[in-house]
Parts: C-alpha cells; sequence; structure tokens
C-alpha cells in the first residue's frame, strides 16, 4: 500500500522540482504503508509471498526482504520478519524442523497457493508491520482483524503487542510493547506432540486499539511474537488494519460537509 501514485500526482499539479519529487518519492518508498486519509483500510493476505517449488516438504529459505517498496515474493511492503533460517511449507503433514526455524510461511495443503499464512516456529521471534501517518492529523484508534491458523499440534502462545514510533523503522523494536491480551492467542489443540493438525484449527481476533494518539508522522507498529510454548505452530492470515480520527477530528469533517450541504441547497434556491 504505497502512495507513490498520488505523490507523484501532488508534485506534478505543484510543479515541484524534480529533487523535490524524487525527495517525496524517496520518502513514501521508505514509508512503505502508509496511511493518507481517516478511515483507511488496510489489508493483508500474504498471497505474493512467493511458492514453494521442487516438493511439498519443507524448504529453506533465506530470501526474505524487510520492508521493501511493494509487496512481493521475498517481502511485504512495511513488514519486518527474521531474514535468515526460515521454511515454506505446504503441507502440514511433511513439516520437518518447522519449530527449528524463524519464520514460516504456510500454504493450506499440497499444491494450493490460494491461502498462505505467516509465522514463526521459535520462542521468541516475531514479525510485525509499520504503519505512518500522513493524514495531517492525529488518529485516536485503529481497529485490528485478523485469523490466526494453527498448524500442528502443541502448545503455543502468538502475543500481540503495539507501540508508536517517531522515526522511519528499519527493525522490529526490541521493546516498548503495549501487549493486547484480546489479540493474543494460544493454541487451540495441544492434544499432540510434533504432529500435523488433522483439521486445520482457526481464531477470529477483532479489537479497537484506543487512545492512541497516533500523530502526524509517527508509526503505528503491530507485532506478532511467539512468546510461550511447545511444538504447537500458529501463523495469521487475512489481517485488516482501519484508521480512526479523532472525535474532534471527525466532528470537523461532519460541519463541513454540513456546510457544503448548505451551500449547495442555497446555490439550488
Amino acid at each position: 500500500m504505497i502512495n507513490i501514485k498520488n505523490t507523484i500526482v501532488r508534485s506534478t499539479r505543484t510543479a515541484l522540482s524534480p529533487l523535490i519529487v524524487g525527495i517525496c518519492l524517496m520518502q513514501s518508498a521508505a514509508a512503505s504503508v502508509i496511511i493518507t486519509t481517516a478511515g483507511q483500510t488496510y489489508t493483508q493476505d500474504f498471497q505474493s509471498l512467493q511458492e514453494l517449488t521442487g516438493g511439498s516438504n519443507s524448504g529453506t529459505d533465506s530470501t526474505w526482504s524487510n520492508n521493501p517498496l511493494t509487496d512481493g515474493a521475498n517481502g511485504l511492503a512495511g513488514w519486518f520478519a527474521p531474514t535468515t533460517n526460515a521454511r515454506r511449507v505446504n503441507n502440514n503433514t511433511n513439516a520437518t524442523g518447522y519449530n527449528n526455524t524463524n519464520r514460516i510461511l504456510y500454504h493450506t495443503n499440497t499444491g494450493d497457493s490460494n491461502n498462505r499464512s505467516l509465522g514463526v516456529g521459535m520462542n521468541g521471534n516475531s514479525f510485525g508491520v509499520a504503519f505512518l501517518n500522513d493524514t495531517g492529523g492525529t488518529l485516536n484508534a485503529a481497529d485490528i482483524d485478523f485469523r490466526v491458523e494453527q498448524w500442528r499440534t502443541g502448545e503455543a502462545t502468538l502475543n500481540f503487542g503495539y507501540q508508536i514510533v517517531g522515526s522511519q523503522p528499519t527493525s522490529l523494536p526490541g521493546s516498548g510493547w503495549t501487549a493486547v491480551p484480546e489479540l493474543t492467542q494460544s493454541a487451540m489443540d495441544t492434544s499432540g506432540t510434533n504432529g500435523p493438525i488433522s483439521t486445520l484449527q482457526t481464531a477470529q481476533k477483532t479489537h479497537t486499539l484506543s487512545g492512541l494518539d497516533w500523530q502526524a508522522g509517527d508509526y503505528l507498529f503491530l507485532r506478532w511474537e511467539r512468546t510461550s510454548g511447545g511444538t504447537g505452530t500458529l501463523t495469521i492470515d487475512d489481517l485488516s488494519v482501519t484508521a480512526i480520527p479523532e472525535p474532534s477530528t471527525l466532528a470537523l469533517l461532519g460541519i463541513a460537509v454540513l456546510a457544503g450541504l448548505i451551500g449547495f441547497k442555497r446555490r439550488k434556491d
């Protein structure tokens, strides 16, 4: 969700110099996921990530790129995850060594490239996404919605946290996270150890992060961390994030709309 097109249009209309246009483009590229309007919704289904080829078993992957310019085969704009010692799995029955890897990309089953999800396999590892507030105003809250999927039996917990940072992130911050129990999920099937799950287990997580005071120019960082557990494997899929402005901003917007309607009516009369 990089707003390069809009940046170019604005720059062209105002006849900025090529140097300033270049700076705008570089800022947009660095920002990755940019929230330009209150109420904007970002979605991520992980479908762009590269599919495993050459078999249904686990495959070593060390080509992940943090925060690339656009979503692609080896990374997602605005996303940060372990860049080494990772596996892609498109058949959970054959997933070996999954709990000794940093990052995991799961497919529903062999040959199915239509449902991918992202997770981590080792305790203490995490992944996350950063959003830049480019609305020009303060955002007060954010609606978060995603699905947790469990692919293998055993204990595991995927802990959710967030924080607001004032500078362009280059990696996941090591501290300063606010935990959100409503968006944290533990393994749903703990009946076995180190075994494939007979039926994929899922849990839908929905919650509003309120009282954020997310100032213009700051970044909202969301993180999922495997904080405890044994052999269970948890991933996330179908993330949706909607930015919500301050009530005062909504009131001003309502006044502006009302004034516009009154003016329109007067012109008609």
